[in-house]
């Protein structure tokens, strides 16, 4: 390299070495080939860095929207099957918590309700079920499977029994799975059953509850390190992540949660308390519940070895080196042209045929065969005329 520009700065010509055989070439050439290999390969990382972050963007949001998809079937699915199920259960179960019969007869009933709910559950992936009744069951007490409907009144987000009407999802909240031992967390699907004879009677409310940590697993399937799938409400509260601890977070802002919303599916960009990241959604059939997954926008930049990052430090560096070229050619142009003028001057003055004579006044000049005063004399005698302009005026 050293003797490269060596070369550049003393000849008119360039020697190369190429596989040990000197190429000798003018300047311009090899200025002109640089500009051929180096310029289009500058101008194409530059375009493929500005143009290839969007391309990578666009693949991985639609590989995101493939698995939100995907994973917002298997929970649509789950939650169908589970209010399927709920139903059917009060079905069945209806003539006997409808029944006004004796204390005995309420025993056979209970022994009943208990088979038919085993049943239930056993074929169901189903953590626990809790069938709520009227207080004229003797069994209402036992509070590990049946419960009085009263107790509904003092349950959160349960205020009347109006909100008790129809099929709910209900957020994670601890619930015990045999009395005594310790509490899990559910997702619990309410149904509640009326009375034939009354519509506005409540004759049983069944909670189907189901473990959030199965929710977990299904959300940590498929799932890289650095991304995200989880469940939220419609105020941006995760109710199920595949990193179990962040449950109960809040995922997305109010005014994130506003457009989602809106939208109830699509993909945007939020801004999180590190980094930017990308964000897709889609909402539950069953509840105004979504699913979304979130991808750090870093990774868009780091898609294996010939990533984004590595493309921009390769231009950064080409860039570099163009420029180091261009300043050395640049220079060297200067540099020669300068010398060019000066050894054109030098030239010029020899072919005058200059001597030494003296003038009138005896003073030694330099003129040319034709005694005529010389370039340089002249010159001198215009600085000695500027040097007396000066004196003149400095002593007024």
């Amino acid at each position: 390299m050293k003797q490269f520009i060596r070369n550049l700065k003393l000849n008119e010509d360039v020697s190369i070495c190429f596989f040990r055989r000197q190429i000798r070439t003018s300047r311009k050439m090899v200025t002109m080939l640089l500009a051929i290999i180096i310029v289009p390969i500058v101008l194409s990382l530059f375009l493929y860095s500005a143009y290839s972050a969007d391309t990578m963007e666009k693949g991985i949001l639609r590989n995101m929207k493939v698995t939100v998809e995907q994973g917002k079937s298997n929970i649509d699915y789950r939650m169908e099957q589970a209010e399927g199920n709920a139903l059917a259960i009060l079905t069945t179960v209806y003539p006997y918590i409808a029944s006004e019969v004796s204390v005995e007869a309420q025993i056979r009933e209970y022994n009943e309700l208990m088979r038919i709910l085993a049943e239930y559950r056993s074929r169901h992936q189903i953590t626990k079920l809790r069938l709520y009744v009227t207080g004229n069951k003797r069994y209402s007490t036992q509070r590990d499977i049946f419960y009085p409907l009263e107790d509904l009144l003092l349950l959160d987000g349960a205020a009347s029994t109006q909100t008790l009407r129809g099929s709910r999802w209900l957020e994670p909240h601890a619930v015990s799975l045999t009395f005594g031992e310790r509490t899990v967390q559910v997702i619990s699907c309410q149904t509640t059953i009326t009375s034939t004879d009354n519509y506005e009677r409540i004759m049983g409310v069944l909670f189907m509850d189901l473990n959030v940590s199965d929710f977990n697993t299904v959300l940590s399937a498929g799932v890289g390190e650095q991304e995200a799938l989880f469940l939220i409400n419609a105020e941006g509260k995760v109710l199920a992540h595949s990193d179990n601890a962040r449950i109960g977070e809040q995922a997305c802002s109010e005014a994130e949660m506003e457009t989602i919303r809106r939208n109830a599916s699509g993909s945007m960009s939020i801004q999180g308390d590190k980094e930017a990241s990308l964000l897709v959604y889609s909402r539950l059939s069953a509840t105004d519940w979504y699913l979304a997954m979130m991808v750090p926008r870093s990774e868009v930049y780091a898609t294996g070895f010939f990533s984004l990052d590595m493309v921009r430090i390769i231009l950064i560096l080409l860039m570099l080196i163009s420029f180091v070229v261009a300043v050395v050619l640049a220079y060297n142009m200067v540099i020669e042209s300068t010398l060019l003028r000066l050894n054109n001057a030098i030239k010029r003055l020899e072919s005058e045929g200059l001597e030494q004579i003296a003038d009138e006044q005896g003073d030694v000049i330099i003129v040319n065969k034709n005694n005529r005063p010389s370039s340089l004399a002249t010159l001198e005698r215009n600085a000695d005329h500027l040097v007396m302009t000066v004196k003149t005026l400095l002593d007024k």
